[in-house]
């Protein structure tokens, strides 16, 4: 940790802080910043570390040897070794402290008396105590070399490859190379220079000792003498300067400049020449030390501690710019009003004539100078022009200007009028526009239009006509600022759509639903003024002002500058280029910076998780890779820090939970604690980031949490419930499908009972019927009829009695059994009959099967009830169809046909068949037809089961 001090110390803008804030003691004499960015100080009551919203301080039960540490020391390492006041061994590193009792390498070496001096070079530390030599320690060895010699060594300081140590009046140095410091050899360059000889210095104490450059600088006092001299390592020449008159507490060295740290504050110091160059009024003042971010920590005897933001903005230290209200440029010259409505006229910052000071006036509003550098001043009530009073209209004015055009020059706008004052007449006129409010600036459209930025939107005023109409699509946006850059784009300062930029070609053809296009950024929705110098844009804001550089293409760059650059909280009156530099006419004085000073952002800062809570728990970061967490854990609280020690409004963060609602979206707040609330179970990761107003986003860090499932839920409650839910309902199929076969077995064996029930009561049927005709045969003699009548018959018995216990037999069987019967029937009724039989290309009649016996009772129907009174020959047609899984059957003749409905004509043959059918349909679970169509030229019965019948 370095002082820079390329920028003045502001020690205007400054926060305090003290034992209220968290300090553990007011007295503070040092400060270093760590790797991880916090900030360290040492205190007469122990060690302290901010991060910048905490204080949190350490003390003997943390490792701290001693509660009084004076001085840091930060190696290439990063650890940070502390000077005691009791002479014993410690450092910092990763936050933690170590000790002769927990560090092996530091055991035994501690000092009985105050650490004078801490330095490092390479794996060495090179540490002289007050009274006790020097101690030369390694990391891996420990003690690598005592010197003492008896000679009450006091104070040591390395430069490139020499060490030097001295006591109260004498040299001596040490010539070392890194590999063998332990065989450390002795050279006397100095040991013919006795101190002594400087008279005063050697009967005082030597307080410090440092370097500049190849010169060992060395300080003693006494109270209210001191002595600062300086010894050339090369030419060992020495130079000694007498000061009286204070205390010294420290000192710091820059480059050249040494920096005296006393009762009556900073005294700046020349190293060449020994002479106070300037002074610092900052009384008690022990160190002041820079971070990484430019700002200045200063730390105090008895006042706690001042910290100063990086200073970027410099204030005008003069009493006349303490409050400047106003001010316009011309030319050269730059001319103000302040609040004691002074009007000056400044060639330089420093170089200023006060022109005169307006009387009786009312509230100012506005200076302007005029093309013929006319001073014209604006009151609520009244214009002057070079503090001549030129009119006092009975108005009240809220926005001033000085503009010509032709003989008229527009001075002042209040709401809904605009006043007019005419160089030939000398007199006043107004033009009006009753939607007019509150303007707050103008710019050239052409050289005969203006726009107007007014708090009810934006104007274009017809300086011909002296006419004003309102630009549509800015109708009740507040435009508070309006500029016009050298690409003709227009600026607009909003309160509420923030800064926008938009060609001059649409200015008045533009569309609000187009502003998120054109709107330059983000940082305020509210903007008071702007002003445009060369590519870049300045525009104030509440919280400062936001520079924008941009080129013909867009927006390259922006930086925001506020109280964390220099720029004190206040109100902004107005901005100004003047000189090369961007002046701010600020409430609390004339702030300025050069317009080419470049603004780089701020380096990234250090973030991380600092815990994490729920309920009943708390978890720091990274404890655990996933933190495992109950089922309805209640409120999961994230909270996070930044270590960043400006405003920390100025930090927003980026957010997002994998896992649950958007999980690549980042959703941005100004809160550093984040929570969520009723997530139900599962795996989730928390990523965050963070960024000030002038850095880039740090890189996201995250944590892995995981929410249990409540028992019900879990993996091996819902295995174990499949596991007795799967065997359950095997178990249930399987006893219901045994039940179930046993239930069908038992069905289809009833319905195969009643299917050889219904064939047993066709069978008798057909045999009384062919028994009366062989009786008839006999009886009328025919011997010869009645024994071929027989032998079919006989055939065909023996084929019943084989298919007797068949439920089905092949087709082409069937249709065999049918001709054989036709033939008995076509013997004993004496008729002729002609039976055809056609079988579907498709079906297989020797392995495609039919129900045994199920046809005969139709071609029986067709015979006896159809064919047996017609006059012409009979015929009766068998037909066997595929039709899907179903084989269609038909029976056709031609004979009288019969009525369906009548008992007598409708024999129990054909509702046998029916039955059957039903039973088989039900046997094989299908559903099929049975139809009977008959008239007096014909009956067909069709019906149909199917086609895989067993």
């Amino acid at each position: 940790m370095s002082i820079v001090l390329a920028q003045p110390i502001n020690v205007f803008n400054r926060i305090h802080y003290s034992t209220k804030d968290g300090l553990p003691s007011n007295t503070v004499y040092c400060a270093v910043q760590d790797n991880d960015g916090f900030i360290w100080f040492g205190t007469d009551a122990g060690l302290s570390r901010f991060d910048g919203v905490e204080f949190i301080n350490y003390g003997l039960k943390d490792g701290l040897p001693d509660m009084e540490i004076l001085n840091f020391h930060k190696d290439l390492k990063g650890r940070i070794w502390i000077y005691t006041f009791n002479g014993k061994l410690c450092f910092i590193d990763d936050g933690k402290i170590y000790n002769a009792k927990n560090t092996s390498f530091l055991a035994g070496l501690d000092f009985n008396s105050r650490i004078t001096s801490i330095n490092t070079e390479g794996d060495y530390v090179f540490i002289t105590s007050l009274g006790e030599g020097v101690k030369i320690i390694n990391d891996q060895k420990g003690l690598v070399k005592s010197i003492n010699d008896g000679k009450n060594y006091s104070y040591g300081a390395l430069i490139n490859d020499t060490y030097f140590y001295f006591f109260t009046n004498r040299f001596f140095s040490y010539r070392f190379f890194h590999e063998k410091v332990d065989s450390i050899a002795t050279s006397k360059p100095f040991d013919s220079f006795n101190i002594s000889l400087l008279g005063k210095i050697s009967s005082t104490a030597l307080s410090y000792c440092g370097v500049v450059g190849d010169n060992i600088i060395g300080i003693s006092h006494s109270l209210n003498e001191n002595f600062i001299f300086l010894l050339n390592t090369q030419s060992k020449e020495i130079r000694i300067k007498r000061i009286t008159g204070y205390n010294v507490y420290n000192y710091k060295v820059n480059d050249d400049t040494i920096f005296l740290f006393t009762s009556e504050g900073v005294k700046i110091i020349d190293a060449g020449t020994l002479e106070i160059t300037d002074w610092i009024d900052l009384e008690e003042t022990t160190l002041f030390s820079s971070d990484a971010m430019g700002n200045v920590w200063l730390t105090t005897l008895n006042n706690g501690i001042f910290f100063l933001p990086k200073n970027e903005v410099k204030r005008k230290q003069v009493s006349i710019y303490e409050d400047v209200i106003g001010m316009d440029s011309f030319g050269s010259y730059l001319y103000i009003i302040n609040s004691d409505n002074a009007v000056l006229k400044v060639d330089s910052l420093d170089n200023y004539s006060h022109l005169f000071t307006l009387k009786d006036v009312s509230a100012f509003i506005a200076i302007e100078v005029d093309s013929l550098e006319a001073i014209w001043t604006l009151s609520s009530t009244a214009f002057r022009k070079d503090n001549v009073e030129v009119v006092f209209p009975n108005s009240y004015f809220e926005t001033g200007s000085a503009f010509y055009y032709k003989n008229d020059i527009l001075l002042g706008l209040k709401k809904s009028e605009l006043w007019w004052w005419n160089l030939d007449k000398g007199t006043f006129f107004s033009t009006k526009n009753d939607k007019l409010g509150k303007t707050y600036g103008y710019e050239y459209l052409d050289n005969r239009n203006v726009i107007l930025a007014n708090q009810h939107g934006l104007f274009l005023l017809n300086l011909d006509k002296k006419s004003v109409s309102i630009i549509p699509a800015f109708q009740d946006v507040r435009v508070t600022g309006i500029s016009l850059d050298k690409y003709d784009n227009f600026w607009l300062a909003t309160a509420g759509y923030g800064l926008i930029r938009i060609p001059k070609g649409e200015i008045t053809s533009f569309s609000l639903e187009k502003i998120k296009q054109f709107r330059v950024d983000n940082y305020s929705d509210i903007y008071e003024k702007i002003f445009i110098v060369d590519s870049v844009s300045y525009a104030s804001n509440p919280r400062g002002i936001t520079r924008v550089l941009f080129d013909a293409s867009g927006i390259k760059y922006q930086y925001h500058i506020s109280e964390s650059n220099g720029l004190e909280p206040g109100r902004i009156y107005g901005l100004e280029y003047f000189n090369k530099n961007i002046l701010i006419a600020h409430s609390n004085g004339l702030f300025y910076f050069p317009h080419d000073q470049s603004f780089s952002n701020d380096p990234e800062f250090p973030f991380y998780i600092e815990k994490i809570t729920t309920t009943d728990s708390i978890f720091s970061y990274k404890e655990t890779d996933r933190i495992i967490l109950p089922h309805n854990p209640g409120p999961i609280r994230f909270e996070t820090k930044a270590v960043y020690f400006r405003n920390q409004n100025d930090l927003i963060y980026q957010f997002r939970l994998k896992g649950a609602f958007q999980e690549n979206s980042w959703n941005t707040t100004n809160n550093n604690e984040f929570v969520f609330q009723g997530l139900p179970s599962g795996d989730y990761e928390f990523e965050v980031r963070a960024k000030s107003t002038n850095s880039p986003w740090t890189l996201p860090i995250s944590q892995k949490i995981s929410i249990q499932s409540i028992y019900w839920q879990t993996w091996w409650f819902k295995v174990i419930i499949t596991f007795i839910v799967v065997t359950s309902l095997g178990l249930i199929y399987y006893f219901s499908s045994t039940a179930r076969r046993k239930r069908t077995a038992l069905k289809k064996n009833k319905i195969e009972s009643d299917l050889k029930a219904l064939k047993a009561q066709i069978n008798p049927h057909f045999l009384f019927n062919s028994l009366n005709s062989i009786q008839s045969f006999v009886l009328e003699g025919n011997k010869d009829i009645a024994e071929d009548y027989l032998v079919k018959y006989s055939k065909l018995m023996r084929t019943i009695l084989n298919h007797s216990n068949l439920l089905s037999v092949p087709i082409y069987e069937e249709i065999e059994l049918m001709k054989l019967y036709v033939e008995l029937e076509k013997l004993r009724l004496y008729q002729e009959v002609e039976f055809n039989v056609s079988v579907d290309s498709q079906i297989n009649t020797l392995s495609t099967k039919v129900p045994s016996m199920i046809i005969q009772p139709l071609i029986e129907n067709s015979i006896w009830h159809g064919l047996q009174n017609i006059s012409k020959p009979g015929q009766i047609d068998l037909n066997f169809e595929l039709k899907g899984r179903l084989i269609s059957v038909s029976v056709k003749d031609n004979g009288l046909g019969f009525s369906v409905n009548n008992e007598e004509t409708n024999p129990r043959g054909i509702q046998l068949v029916k039955e059957r059918i039903d039973l088989i349909n039900k046997l094989e679970g299908i559903k099929s037809n049975f139809e009977i169509s008959t008239n007096n030229s014909g009956t067909k019965v069709t019906f149909s089961y199917p086609s895989n019948l067993n």
